[in-house]
């Protein structure tokens, strides 16, 4: 509830193993949602709070290696068109 009150973020994406316990997810949201018990009255979050606490893509760690590793081979040939 912290994070969301100080840092309104515009979703919580939760990951690891640990979700993978089909139940875990709904105790989480329905209890931030008590715990922000209508302090914070924006839709997204009291309306639709199953789109705004979301698990992370189970292949999310691979495509953060893939999207890095892009990154860098692109500044790599920008490094090496400079120098000639």
């Amino acid at each position: 509830m912290n994070i969301i009150c100080i840092l309104s973020p515009q979703r919580i994406i939760l990951g690891g193993s640990v979700l993978k316990q089909p139940t875990l997810l709904p105790i989480i949201i329905k209890e931030t949602s008590s715990l922000l018990n209508k302090y914070i009255e924006a839709d997204e979050i009291t309306q639709h709070i199953d789109r705004y606490i979301v698990p992370a893509n189970p292949r999310a760690g691979i495509l953060g290696a893939i999207c890095l590793a892009e990154r860098e081979l692109n500044t790599s040939r920008d490094l090496g068109n400079e120098i000639r």
